[in-house]
C-alpha cells in the first residue's frame, strides 16, 4: 500500500477535525502548506484564518506515513523542519 497526497491530507484533515475544540477557535488544514519526503508529507493545522483571529497553541503538525497510512502526532516545541528530520532518521 502506498498512499498518494490526496489520500494523506483526507487523513490529516480527518485527525485535525476529531481534535477539535467546539468551544474553541475554528482550525483547519492548510492544505497547501506541507513538507513532502519519501517517508511521506507533514501537514500542520492552525486558527482558519478566514473564521477567526484567534491563536491557538500546542498545534503541532501530524506526519502521514505514504507506506503504513498512520498518521503521527508531533510536538510543538520545535519547527517543523525538526520532526521532518527526526521521522528521516526513524523511517529512513
Amino acid at each position: 500500500m502506498t498512499l498518494d497526497l490526496d489520500a494523506a491530507q483526507r487523513l490529516a484533515a480527518d485527525y485535525v477535525r476529531s481534535i477539535r475544540d467546539p468551544a474553541g477557535p475554528p482550525v483547519s488544514l492548510d492544505r497547501d502548506d506541507f513538507i513532502e519526503r519519501p517517508f511521506g508529507w507533514l501537514f500542520v493545522y492552525d486558527v482558519d484564518p478566514t473564521r477567526s483571529e484567534d491563536l491557538i497553541a500546542g498545534n503541532g503538525p501530524s506526519l502521514v506515513d505514504r507506506r503504513t497510512a498512520k498518521l503521527y502526532v508531533c510536538g510543538s516545541a520545535h519547527p517543523a523542519e525538526w520532526y521532518v528530520d527526526a521521522c528521516k532518521r526513524a523511517f529512513g
